[in-house]
């Protein structure tokens, strides 16, 4: 089965490779492509097979892999970033045979099941157990990682990183272009019709949301993704850009205000959480340009965070929504009732880090559980051992600085109750470790003109 949008991404493909001057130039299109379905629609499918669904990214992902071993780019890997990929597959790979060896009698949450669904009483845990879902996500870790190796190139030369941070920011521009049309479209009719839109052009996918859902007074705001969720999460590569990005325009600075106004509009709990990761960004960097010294800055901080606070207190006695938020957080952090899905956030997340130290050097194996968070989810798959051999490869094949460290730190924070185990394989995850690591250049002038930004798909530097 096939959606109309099938046709389109076959067409795209087809027109940027009789447009590309060389393999190089196509390898980067194909990325940006795969990154914008990633993070603009996440609904539908490219294909579907009985039980096998490909994505749109996916698709994208494989042919950039092609492309890029044909332009002779993945072969040209230092031996040092070899040895991190072969620990990193290494130690994967030793959590699940010792999985299939000497598996443990435990429940867990498959990969694909809802603690939704279980936390009301129609899903069950399931005991642990070697399948094809650990196989399967094997292979995609294998294949994000060739993906990771081909876009090092683009981190790390100049003028590729450039031309790649300005369609992360285009793309953000659009989501928030999109965030304001669904709002404005569910004001006026009171009907889902991008939804519909999505459904009818790219499919139906698994778990998505079609309806017209309200909360505290306010549409949720999901534009073509699944959920209100996924179009916060979004958001996540660009925000961490501009709040580090030195040298912006105008118009850079108005597409922050505007991202974090949709996000907070989106009655998306985790759009909230985002628009206070970028502000402890926006801070941190304060503090670290700040000519004040630290001990004064950081004083400054505290008390614009107190004074933060006491408005957001203050507004929302006049605006629901914020009163919505401010609930959610208080059931999050136990001081108040559980109002949305706290509760079955808090009981995954523990759940997972009960099961990694069950065996927390190698993990569950990964693709064995999934819980309401990127880290636990991570670290209950692949152990301790995993995460740091994640973190090493990532940080040496995107050619992190030391200045990405704290925003890293963020990031991984955030991840404690936002995303799931597909963080790791999939591009949206990607995208926002590129976001970080693009974070580490930050300095880098964004005024280059349109035929430098063209020039360098062909040049290297």
């Amino acid at each position: 089965m096939i959606n109309p949008a099938t046709f389109f991404v076959i067409a795209l493909i087809i027109y940027q490779a009789s447009r590309a001057r060389d393999l190089k130039t196509l390898s980067f299109h194909l990325f940006i492509d795969g990154i914008a379905f990633a993070l603009l629609v996440n609904s539908g499918y490219f294909i579907k097979v009985g039980s096998l669904i490909l994505e749109y990214e996916e698709v994208l992902m494989l042919c950039f892999v092609i492309v890029s071993f044909a332009s002779g780019e993945i072969t040209k890997t230092t031996r040092r970033l070899a040895l991190k990929v072969l620990a990193l597959l290494v130690v994967t790979a030793t959590g699940l045979y010792i999985l299939v060896v000497d598996p443990i009698n435990v429940l867990v949450m498959p990969v694909g099941g809802s603690w939704d669904r279980f936390y009301g009483g129609s899903f069950t845990l399931e005991p642990l157990r070697f399948s094809t879902k650990n196989i399967e996500r094997l292979f995609r870790v294998s294949l994000i990682i060739i993906v990771v190796i081909g876009v090092s190139k683009f981190v790390r030369k100049k003028r590729f990183r450039s031309s790649l941070i300005k369609s992360i920011i285009m793309i953000t521009l659009i989501q928030a272009i999109i965030g304001y049309l669904d709002l404005v479209i569910k004001a006026l009719f009171q009907r889902p019709v991008l939804q519909s839109v999505a459904t009818s052009f790219f499919g139906m996918g698994a778990s998505q949301f079609g309806g017209i859902g309200i909360r505290a007074g306010s549409y949720l705001i999901q534009g073509f993704m699944k959920e209100p969720s996924h179009f916060a999460v979004s958001f996540v590569p660009g925000l961490t850009i501009l709040a580090l990005l030195k040298a912006k325009s105008l118009s850079t600075h108005f597409l922050e205000v505007a991202s974090i106004v949709i996000l907070v509009l989106s009655t998306s709990f985790a759009g909230f959480g985002i628009a206070f990761y970028w502000l402890m960004l926006k801070l941190w960097k304060y503090v670290i340009e700040s000519r004040l010294g630290k001990t004064v800055s950081i004083a400054i901080v505290i008390i614009a965070l107190t004074i933060v606070i006491g408005l957001i207190g203050i507004l929302s006695d006049l605006f629901p929504l914020l009163q919505y938020y401010i609930s959610r957080l208080s059931g999050l952090i136990g001081i108040g009732p559980a109002v949305g899905s706290e509760s079955i956030r808090l009981f995954s997340v523990q759940s997972s880090l009960d099961l990694m130290f069950r065996r927390p050097i190698f993990g569950l194996g990964l693709g064995s559980t999934n819980a309401h968070g990127f880290l636990p989810s991570l670290v209950s798959n692949i152990g301790l051992a995993g995460f740091i051999a994640w973190i090493v490869f990532f940080v040496d094949a995107l050619g992190m600085k030391r200045a990405s460290f704290v925003p890293l730190l963020m990031w991984l924070s955030l991840g404690m109750l936002i995303g799931d185990i597909g963080w790791l394989y999939n591009m949206m995850g990607l995208a926002m470790v590129i976001g970080v690591a693009c974070s580490s250049y930050s300095g880098d002038k964004m005024s280059v003109n349109r035929s430098a930004s063209t020039s360098s798909l062909t040049e290297e530097k």
